[in-house]
């Protein structure tokens, strides 16, 4: 095994880590290994010489901490070691029990010590950013626990760069205990880490420490020949939801492609050649595996023993395509509900005589909505939609970004979160896009009705105005230049 320090901590760590979401309760994820099955993966890894085991309180309600705690006091030397957990995912329903508030923080760790049997987390991590709490309330209570004693080091678990550079700011001016790593989504279907926080953490001397390396299995496999993320190779897979949400572009396969065919050149598995192209990019530190067979252990280390070439390097590069933001949302602020909303589709009403404008190439437009029943009403009255309930389907056709050319989504109408600015349908509030006949006209008649509008505005290929439904969801009206 090799090791290296933490970012610019003191702390040495294995170039592998350990996650332990895998292990823990079947009755939360039917995948998961209890203690009797999850005890040889604990022993293989402290022969390897792995030392980094990552766990969170919301991975089975706890019993992950538990078996980890367990395992690791029966197979390993605790001062050697370091354990790892996350906060912030709800542990219940009930109030106070989630989140980045002081008061769950604080009772949190507490929680976390006694199920992990342990007097003190070496690193303890927030689970996400929670924009529902300021940032200083967070970390103070991360300071306190750093200067009691009952936690060691703090890093942070995927979001925007500029929350990781808010965070590390006010952790400076304050002179309290500021972060050493980054768990975040990275490997070689998803890169945009590499824009921003990737950046950010070199400069800031942040470890990254990152989660799905192996993007949840569609790297260590050839393409199948049904074309889906989900498969029935493993048990988890086959239930897996997440999945076809995190890695849903088009190009993605051509990512595995390159991999397959670098991993056949080399007599080596495409797992192989995935992580160590993702152990050789800049600021990594140890990317998280999860196994529910030895294998999957064994194939991981020798990973470590794998150099590619420039060439090698160059043909895994050349596939990929930018995506949008996968792994994290900010939800809107004043939405301060747990529960997701429903997905619903626009189509163009029945009749559309009581719209001044003429809708046209609407396709299918997916938003959020509480009450689908008073939204179709809305959308009927002012702009001839009517709201009816559907999957969402992704048209195989790129859209670039109105104020950003540079930045493309395979998706038609569903654009954007607008409270994070990024692409694709990530947030509970989307912006729907569709054109009209005659803008002035319809938002004359919107602001008739009461109705706020912005704009209309020209841009290069037409014109816009701007409104929001009564549920927040943004819409944008477009009259087309000629030609579009």
């Amino acid at each position: 095994m090799r090791y290296t320090q933490l970012g610019r901590s003191g702390l040495t760590v294995s170039r592998l880590a350990l996650g332990c979401m895998s292990y823990g309760s079947p009755a939360w994820r039917p995948w998961v290994l209890d203690e009797a099955a999850a005890r040889p993966f604990f022993v293989r890894a402290i022969e390897a010489g792995i030392n980094v085991f990552d766990t969170a309180d919301m991975y089975s309600l706890g019993a992950s901490e538990e078996v980890t705690g367990r395992l690791l006091r029966d197979v390993a030397v605790r001062d050697e070691i370091v354990i790892a957990t996350k906060v912030n995912f709800p542990m219940s329903d009930g109030p106070n029990m989630g989140g980045l508030s002081r008061k769950h923080v604080l009772q949190a760790c507490e929680a976390t010590l006694r199920r992990l049997g342990v007097e003190a987390i070496d690193l303890y991590q927030i689970h996400r950013f929670d924009p529902s709490v300021p940032a200083d309330e967070t970390l103070e209570a991360l300071n306190d626990l750093v200067r009691a004693g009952k936690v060691r080091h703090i890093g942070a678990s995927s979001g925007p760069a500029w929350r990781l550079a808010q965070a590390l700011s006010t952790s400076e001016r304050r002179g309290w205990a500021s972060f050493v790593s980054m768990q975040n989504h990275y490997n070689l279907v998803y890169r945009e880490e590499e824009r921003e926080m990737v950046p950010l953490c070199l400069d800031a001397g942040i470890g990254l420490m990152p989660w799905s390396p192996l993007a949840r299995g569609l790297l260590t496999r050839p393409r199948p020949v049904a074309g889906g993320v989900r498969h029935d190779a493993t048990r988890r897979a086959a239930s897996d939801d997440y999945s076809p949400r995190l890695y849903d572009h088009p190009a993605d396969w051509d990512v595995v492609d390159a991999v397959e065919h670098v991993a056949s050149a080399r007599g080596v598995t495409m797992t192989e050649v995935a992580l160590a192209w993702l152990l050789g990019r800049p600021g990594v530190v140890a990317p998280i595996i999860g196994a529910t067979k030895l294998g999957h252990l064994d194939t991981a280390i020798r990973a470590l023993d794998l150099a590619l070439t420039p060439d090698e390097l160059a043909a895994l590069d050349a596939p990929y395509r930018p995506h949008a933001v996968r792994g994290f949302t900010e939800p809107d602020p004043g939405r301060r509900d747990p529960r997701p909303l429903p997905e619903y589709r626009l189509t163009p009403a029945a009749s559309t005589t009581t719209s001044p404008a003429r809708v046209n190439g609407i396709g299918g437009v997916f938003f959020k909505a509480r009450d689908p029943a008073a939204l179709s009403a809305w959308y009927r009255t002012h702009l001839g939609l009517q709201v009816t309930s559907g999957a969402p389907e992704m048209p195989a056709f790129e859209w670039r970004e109105r104020d950003n050319p540079a930045r493309v989504a395979r998706t038609a109408w569903a654009l954007f979160d607008r409270e994070s600015g990024y692409l694709g349908p990530a947030g509970a509030q989307f912006m729907i896009n569709y054109r009209v006949s005659d803008l002035d006209r319809l938002v004359a008649r919107l602001r008739a009705a009461g109705i706020d509008v912005e704009g209309p505005a020209g841009h290069f290929n037409g014109r816009f105005a701007w409104l929001h439904d009564p549920d927040g969801n943004r819409v944008e009206l477009w009259e087309p230049a000629a030609g579009w």
